[in-house]
């Protein structure tokens, strides 16, 4: 009797050893976390993470009201994946986020770069993502492409960035003129303010086409400061948090990165505001009718009135100025429509043309393989005949969301004709944009946009930049020359055209 009440207990304490290790594993079923680090978090459970609201597409509020982004979705995967929970709070100053880091009152910054003075504040994780920088300066402006081109010249930067701290560093001859968000230092150059403004282009991007700033290139590469590396930064007093989510950034698949990454980088370009552009000018005609009347007047009134009235003439022409310079702000904004395809929102082939000298520029002069696709819908008359101009345009939109999927940050998508669009792939061998459009092809193939019976294909000529190439035209003769060489030969293919 006393053996089989040993062996009970025995056994009774398997049991609730075996129930306490289902339990525990179940509230870290991360392997990678060390027994402090799990405890830290269960004694933690909840961190706040102050963004800024106006880092669009890092970190924005959307017109939900939400915090959305490619830094936010980073920082909900990494803390999801040790079982934390996190709360967000918005900030309409980056220097404000600092200053409240300092004192203790943010746990986690999900996007930063690193710069010596925030380290005395902040414990950084390892990078997620890493991002180069350009310089952007006005369309008629000489190019730039160093640091040394901006000496004595003046440049506008976000307050408390760390290339703002970067360049007051290490270029103290250039005037930095401090802004408060990235659309006022674009601003800035657009009105000649500036000479430039140096930043990453998905920020730069969705800020032009949020607000309607035209007139602004890109000239080069900011090859005097290494590559950025987009980390998280959490406050000093936590180092234990920083441990645990460095390990999670490493133990995130690339499914889930690459997941991220082409939600934010591959649709960058919001919908036309058409709402917006016809207020715009509507405006414009009746501030250009008002002026008329008033011209109208005005000669009228010189005729037949005295000198008193000359007076007021003087008067009058001071707010035509002013009415004529609002007009010219606003003729600025429509730019940007007239550069952009209404149906699917991708460029124009004007747009195209307008900045095609600059991308042969920038190729021949940083030495960098460039290739052009071109791409048309197979049959596709035959589609409009027999399901009508609307499916038509489904199928246009259709392709171009497929083929803006597998687009790289730099690739540049632009419709050319009807069914028929080209892309430009800066820094791409030909072997590497035949993969890419043969990825392409086959998400066409597949697709089936019409209906389950009715398939749609496309073809596709390649060629790519050559030391000879003068004009980017050749290119994409050559491209078109290839493409003419897929339909002959059957269609739904891709030939290859080289120099």
């Amino acid at each position: 009797m006393v053996q089989l009440k040993y062996i009970w207990i025995r056994l009774s304490f398997v049991f609730l050893s075996f129930s306490f290790s289902l339990l525990f594993s179940s509230t870290f079923s991360h392997t990678f976390l060390t027994t402090e680090e799990q405890q830290w978090i269960v004694e933690h459970p909840t961190i706040n993470a102050c963004v800024e609201g106006d880092w669009a597409p890092f970190s924005y509020v959307s017109s939900k009201g939400e915090v959305v982004g490619l830094s936010k979705d980073y920082s909900d995967k990494v803390v999801e994946n040790v079982n934390l929970k996190i709360k967000y709070h918005v900030y309409n100053k980056w220097e404000k986020i600092l200053d409240d880091t300092k004192m203790g009152k943010c746990d986690l910054l999900n996007g930063l770069y690193y710069t010596p003075e925030r380290e005395k504040f902040i414990h950084y994780t390892i990078p997620y993502l890493h991002m180069k920088e350009y310089f952007f300066v006005k369309s008629d402006a000489p190019a730039i492409e160093s640091m040394e081109d901006l000496k004595h010249k003046k440049v506008a930067l976000v307050k408390g960035y760390a290339i703002t701290e970067w360049v007051k560093t290490f270029y103290p001859s250039i005037t930095i003129l401090e802004k408060e968000t990235i659309s006022e230092c674009l601003y800035s150059v657009s009105t000649g303010e500036s000479d430039a403004f140096i930043g990453d282009t998905p920020s730069a991007r969705y800020n032009m086409e949020k607000n309607f700033i035209s007139g602004i290139v890109i000239t080069g590469i900011n090859k005097d400061r290494t590559l950025r590396e987009l980390r998280m930064g959490v406050k000093k007093s936590y180092p234990m948090l920083e441990k645990i989510l460095s390990k999670s950034i490493r133990n995130l698949s690339e499914n889930e990165q690459k997941e991220i990454r082409e939600k934010w980088m591959s649709q960058l370009q919001p919908k036309t505001n058409w709402l917006l552009i016809g207020l715009i000018f509507s405006a414009i005609l009746l501030i250009t009718f008002i002026f008329m009347i008033f011209n109208w007047r005005l000669r009228k009134l010189v005729k037949i009135k005295t000198e008193a009235l000359e007076k007021f003439n003087h008067e009058l022409e001071s707010k035509v100025k002013a009415r004529t310079e609002e007009l010219h702000h606003l003729n600025g904004k429509l730019q940007l429509a007239a550069n952009t395809d209404p149906m699917t929102g991708i460029y124009n082939r004007r747009y195209f043309f307008d900045v095609s000298a600059q991308i042969l520029e920038v190729s021949k002069r940083d030495n960098m393989p460039m290739s052009i696709a071109m791409l048309d819908i197979d049959k596709f008359k035959i589609i409009n005949d027999t399901y009508g101009h609307d499916v038509g345009d489904i199928v246009i939109q259709k392709s171009v969301e497929l083929i803006r999927v597998h687009l790289k940050e730099d690739d540049i998508l632009i419709r050319f004709g009807g069914e028929e669009f080209l892309v430009v792939m800066l820094d791409t061998s030909i072997k590497d944009a035949l993969n890419l459009c043969e990825k392409i092809r086959q998400s066409i193939e597949k697709s089936y946009p019409i209906n389950e019976e009715r398939q749609v294909t496309i073809s596709i000529g390649i060629s790519h930049y050559s030391n000879g190439d003068t004009e980017i035209d050749q290119i994409v003769k050559r491209a078109d020359n290839a493409l003419y060489e897929a339909k002959r030969t059957g269609r739904n293919k891709i030939k290859i055209e080289e120099a």
